[in-house]
């Protein structure tokens, strides 16, 4: 049938005694060694399947956010590494007094955690978050206060890291919405004592309707709740400071061994 093998190339000759249908160098029957090369390959399914997809996402995703969170500038100098070494040093320091203060301690009616400066940059986005958020109701006009001093840090996180790939300021961001969480635990505790001084130099119990907390929580029936809910942000807010802490002495340190060489 073959005068040479398809499978080793072995060509017959004359003096060959193996049967024409079989080789004799290999053993192989053409006859079944052709059926089972025209024998049709099994279907294969070109779509992968939704697992098979769903890690793909997944490991994209990760691969992308892996980047955002600790993207490392080729072109970074020691300058700029030791600047912000020293503002990291900073900020921990400076955190370390707000997680470590007593927020339920008043000192003429203002809490014992709050800072002059980071209170005064607190306000002014809880004031604008109450025009802003006015626009969608009373209720939240009077939650909007709240949410446009938690919104603002979460904001310039959100940016530095997305929109100016630069971890380490959006690490800064963070550690602002945390302490921007501390700053607002003691006037979510303060909703049924309402003896924290207000702007304008009053307190909730001289205008009741002022103290935002004490409006939000008696409208749902959660007065009673005022420490346990003031209690979870400030645990929040900490646990926010401590991971900026983390994150920002990641960066710097591999941005020192960096500029190390």
């Amino acid at each position: 049938m073959y005068k040479t093998c398809p499978k080793c190339g072995y060509k017959r000759k004359e003096s060959d005694t193996a049967p024409e249908d079989q080789c004799p160098e290999c053993g192989i029957v053409f006859s079944k060694w052709l059926k089972m090369q025209l024998k049709p390959l099994p279907p294969v399914d070109s779509a992968p399947s939704n697992t098979a997809r769903f890690n793909v996402v997944r490991k994209g995703a990760w691969a992308w956010l892996k980047g955002k969170l600790f993207h490392a500038d080729p072109d970074i100098d020691a300058i700029t590494v030791y600047g912000r070494l020293l503002v990291l040093c900073a900020a921990v320091v400076w955190g370390l007094k707000f997680i470590l203060a007593d927020y339920a301690t008043l000192s003429n009616g203002v809490p014992e955690s709050s800072d002059i400066i980071m209170s005064r940059v607190n306000l002014v986005f809880h004031e604008a978050g109450h025009l802003i958020f006015s626009l969608f109701g009373e209720f939240m006009g009077v939650l909007g206060g709240s949410i446009g001093q938690l919104l603002m840090p979460l904001i310039v996180c959100l940016a530095f890291l997305l929109r100016f790939n630069n971890p380490f300021g959006a690490s800064i961001g963070l550690w602002w919405l945390g302490q921007s969480a501390i700053d607002l635990a003691p006037y979510i505790a303060d909703a049924r004592a309402k003896q924290l001084m207000l702007l304008g130099g009053i307190t909730g119990r001289d205008s009741p309707t002022f103290h935002d907390w004490a409006n939000i929580l008696g409208r749902e029936g959660w007065l009673r709740y005022d420490q346990q809910i003031a209690s979870a942000v400030e645990f929040a807010g900490e646990a926010l400071m401590v991971l900026s802490f983390v994150w920002g002495a990641h960066l710097v340190w591999t941005q020192l061994k960096r500029v190390r060489g």
